[in-house]
């Protein structure tokens, strides 16, 4: 489910200057999706400065999201890499997926695929090292090969 959420959705940025603006870049797939209004990212923004441990979840990894109230117009997420990690407030962050869940249900499935994929460091050094999009669907689509995804 993760690689097909993601399709046309992944980029690689080098740097940005702050945390929020890595926000802001790693949304911008889903906002030209037509996925989210701007108004989800700003409230992905409010959510990372009140509830950072629910957002980066290790060290290296990022996942903004709010509540679908804030302008969720259908289920989706991004994935951004960023070659020169982020400060998220003490937390150096490479690797940040946005999602937009549409109620408080229909993700868990993601939110499984993202679990088995995110949890393990070594993961996340190879979607860093990746040197374009086509090289992360293909270390994705691998380990959703090897892992236990759940059904």
């Amino acid at each position: 489910m993760l690689l097909e959420i993601l399709q046309n959705k992944i980029q690689i940025v080098d740097t940005v200057q702050n945390w929020q603006e890595a926000i802001k870049v790693a949304a911008f797939p889903l906002l030209k999706d037509n996925c989210i209004e701007m108004r989800y990212i700003d409230a992905m923004i409010e959510m990372t400065e009140k509830y950072t441990a629910y957002i980066v979840l290790n060290e290296g990894f990022a996942m903004p999201h709010a509540s679908s109230e804030f302008g969720v117009k259908r289920m989706s997420a991004s994935l951004t890499i960023f070659k020169n990690p982020i400060n998220f407030m003490g937390k150096f962050v490479g690797v940040v997926l946005c999602i937009a869940p549409i109620d408080k249900t229909s993700h868990m499935r993601l939110l499984q695929d993202v679990a088995v994929t995110f949890s393990d460091p070594q993961n996340i050094i190879k979607l860093v090292r990746a040197n374009n999009v086509s090289e992360i669907e293909s270390i994705l689509k691998k380990l959703s090969e090897s892992e236990v995804i759940f059904e």
